[in-house]
C-alpha cells in the first residue's frame, strides 16, 4: 500500500510521535495502540495537548493534510502488525463523521490491503440500547468482511 505519509518517531512500545505540517503549521501528533486484552489493542491518535499532557482526538487540524495523516496513522499501524502479527487492531472515530472518512480511506486501498489483513468492519445493533456500552471489541453488532458500500461503526484489521 503506496501511501504519503510523514516519517514517525517510535516514543515507546507502543506510542509514536510525527508532525502535521501544513497550512497552520507544525502540529505534533501521536498514535497510540492501547491494549485491550489478550493480543487486541485500541489505535488512536490525535493532536497532543501539551498543557494537558494527553492525546486529544477531537481536534480538527484544519492544517491541509488530512490524507498525509491518515497515511502516517495507516503505514504506522502496518509496521506495527508486522512486529506484532498476532495482533488485533480495533480502530473507530471519534464522531460518525470521522468513522465515515476512515472508512473511505480503508475503501481506497482494500483490494490492497486484502491480500495480506483481514480487515472487518462492525454494524452495531441499533436495536440494543447497549450497543455503545463500554469499548470495541464490547460494543453489540456484527463483524463483518468489510465491503464497499455498508456503513461501519468500527473497524479490526489483523494478518491473515
Amino acid at each position: 500500500m503506496k501511501v504519503e505519509n510523514y516519517q514517525v518517531e517510535r516514543l515507546s512500545a507502543r506510542i509514536y510521535q510525527f508532525h502535521s505540517d501544513g497550512v497552520r503549521g507544525n502540529i505534533e501528533m501521536i498514535i497510540i495502540f492501547t491494549p485491550l486484552r489478550d493480543n487486541a489493542f485500541n489505535l488512536g491518535f490525535g493532536v497532543w495537548n501539551e498543557l494537558l499532557e494527553k492525546v486529544d482526538d477531537s481536534i480538527e487540524t484544519r492544517n491541509g493534510d488530512t490524507d498525509k495523516i491518515l497515511g502516517t496513522v495507516a503505514h504506522t499501524t502496518l509496521n506495527f502488525l508486522s512486529e506484532i502479527p498476532e495482533a488485533n487492531i480495533y480502530a473507530t472515530g471519534s464522531c460518525p463523521m470521522r468513522t465515515r472518512k476512515y472508512q473511505m480511506g480503508i475503501n481506497k486501498h482494500l483490494r490492497d490491503l486484502k491480500e495480506t489483513y483481514k480487515v472487518q468492519g462492525l454494524v452495531l445493533d441499533i436495536h440494543s440500547p447497549d450497543a455503545r456500552i463500554g469499548a470495541i471489541p464490547d460494543w453489540q453488532g456484527e463483524w463483518q468482511n468489510l465491503e464497499p458500500g455498508v456503513n461501519y461503526d468500527a473497524f479490526l484489521l489483523s494478518l491473515k
